[in-house]
């Protein structure tokens, strides 16, 4: 619990969310949401450090007697627009040119939408459950997705469902769900978090909610059914809403790929292996290349969306002792789920693993593109950079820094998603027909990977977008090392002439080794060494030199990796 100090104006009934959902009522000029246990003091200054801090929700000022200072002054501005309805109402010039990296968005609309449900208090059930999702990197509608007043609303829609099934079967009365259903827009959060702080167990805790707003209806509710018939199938609704989410980002940023491949499918580049130059390639195919592996990476979350897609309502054990599998199969299928195969007490976490590790997959391939924009970047090489914005500074102490911002942050962000895929590993050898281990990890690590991975989705296909490249420095460096990508065509055209290959590879490698060091043109040495012109002539040397033929088939791979596209999404992606 976070209980935040301050002074001047009372925010009475104000929330402090801490990575447990607890509530603090708060006195001062200062009211924020702290996740994950931050600590957070009542200074105005110290709201301001709040908006910009990684670890804090949003920050809510109110200018006490005195004049205030200009943080405070830029802290409340944010709220003020928040309020008026203007989200993300940034003092900062280059998050207002960035929307996803502003960092108040989230923390904004989250406040105005609390004003408007009936104050601060109301902000409790806006936010994301025990989750330590920050708004720096979780697009709004994740936010809402995640948000502890969707995570009632869905545990009520399988409530109703089982009941509808049950009222089919005629073992509760009919008209009972429909009885309940107009309360789903009264579940307060808060009451069902004050519950819970007697019952410590959240399912009974809702119940006892719910059956206090809907009155005799509610008792025939989660008949013969345990806590994870609940759970465990609307976890399997959001997590198949936040898939559908993410494969569309997805086919966003492919979309954004299939583009710029095009536009570069005969761009000349050298290729690199162990970062020295190897032979040429095209920048169109370096594209295609993360195009590719991008789309194999939708393949994995198409597979989960299906794998994940599962519920249960079994009862304790799985074992249907107080309910039917007909009564399970409506229900579930009323949710657009299908029902596990063999349930224990829980859907088996092997299901939930692979939508971690298609998630983690589909981070590398967003990584090794970032990666390669770094390195592009360097400003010894110069191939492409990102996007400059006018107005955007790169460093504070050097006015001319352009540095690869947007890219270092999705390889940072990768390490969260990637590193969320071992736990959800772990969660899968649990006691018998099920023990609690796997809960904790879940809350915390499913909503910040999905969310984490869908800003990272959002920001790469703006970074494809608006990617700068140079054609002209991508062709200096191809020859930059005088014609040394040439030598495996000598040394081939020299194993044809009868040479042994190791010989021949030793005839090419002492005229290579002078190149290397600036001695002069390759060309121009192996012409000149007689041992390899008694095998070949000056054309048959110039033409391993022709970059038509070093590239002949890079089309071929550039259609070959459009057309799975094509295949698989249609024409938009490729």
């Amino acid at each position: 619990m976070i209980v935040v100090p301050g002074r001047g104006v009372a925010a009475a009934g104000a929330v402090g969310a801490a990575g447990d959902g607890s509530v603090a009522g708060a006195a001062g000029d200062a009211v924020f949401v702290g996740i994950a246990g931050a600590v957070c003091a009542g200074t105005r200054a110290a709201a301001l450090e709040a908006t910009r801090g990684d670890a804090v929700m949003c920050a809510i000022t109110a200018p006490a007697s005195g004049a205030a200072t200009s943080d405070s002054a830029k802290a409340s501005a944010r709220v003020r627009g928040a309020r008026k309805g203007v989200t993300g109402a940034a003092s900062d010039p280059a998050e207002d040119a960035n929307p996803i990296a502003a960092r108040c968005d989230a923390g904004a609309h989250t406040v105005k939408k609390a004003v408007q449900i009936g104050g601060v208090r109301a902000l409790g059930s806006l936010l994301p459950s025990r989750s330590v999702m920050i708004p720096r990197y979780t697009p709004q509608d994740f936010a809402e997705l995640w948000s502890t007043r969707r995570r009632y609303e869905t545990w009520l829609d399988v409530e109703l469902a089982a009941c509808e099934a049950m009222e089919h079967a005629g073992t509760v009365p009919a008209g009972t769900a429909a009885a309940v259903r107009p309360f789903r827009d009264r579940l307060d959060p808060d009451q069902i978090d004050e519950i819970e702080r007697t019952t410590r167990h959240d399912v009974i805790a809702f119940l006892t909610h719910v059956e206090k707003l809907a009155g005799e209806p509610a008792r025939w509710l989660h008949r013969g059914m345990t806590s994870s018939d609940v759970l465990d199938s609307s976890l399997a609704i959001v997590l198949r809403d936040a898939t559908d989410k993410l494969i569309a980002r997805t086919d966003a940023v492919l979309t954004a790929f299939a583009k710029r491949v095009e536009e570069h499918r005969a761009t000349p580049m050298i290729g690199r292996s162990h970062g020295i130059h190897a032979e040429p390639t095209t920048f169109g195919v370096a594209l295609a290349g993360h195009y590719a592996e991008l789309l194999r990476g939708r393949r994995a979350l198409v597979e989960a969306r299906r794998v994940i897609a599962v519920g249960k309502i079994a009862g304790a054990v799985g074992t249907y002792a107080h309910l039917t599998p007909a009564i399970e199969a409506e229900a579930l299928g009323a949710l657009g789920l299908a029902p596990e195969t063999v349930a224990t007490q829980i859907v088996p976490r092997d299901r939930h693993a692979a939508l971690h590790l298609a998630c983690a997959l589909v981070a590398a391939a967003v990584e090794r593109f970032a990666t390669n924009v770094r390195h592009w970047q360097r400003t010894e090489l110069t191939e492409a950079e990102e996007a400059f914005q006018k107005g955007q500074k790169g460093s504070s102490a050097m006015p001319h820094k352009r540095n690869p911002v947007l890219s270092e942050n999705l390889c940072g962000l990768a390490r969260v998603v990637r590193a969320a895929a071992v736990p959800a590993l772990e969660n899968v050898a649990l006691w018998h027909e099920r023990d609690i281990s796997h809960s904790s990890v879940e809350r915390m690590l499913t909503p910040d990977a999905t969310a984490t991975l869908a800003f990272m989705l959002d920001r790469t296909r703006g970074l494809v977008e608006g990617l700068v490249v140079y054609p002209e420095n991508l062709r200096k460096n191809l020859e930059r090392t005088n014609g040394l990508w040439a030598s495996e065509g000598v040394l081939l055209a020299l194993v044809g002439t009868g040479l042994g290959r190791q010989d021949a590879y030793v005839l090419v490698q002492r005229n290579a080794m002078r190149a290397f060091h600036g001695e002069g043109l390759f060309r121009d040495f192996l012409v000149g060494d007689e041992d390899i012109r008694a095998r070949l002539s000056a054309a048959t040397i110039d033409a391993q030199f022709d970059l038509a033929h070093a590239l002949a088939h890079t089309g071929t791979i550039v259609d070959r990796a459009l057309a799975e596209g094509r295949a698989e999404l249609g024409g938009g992606a490729a």
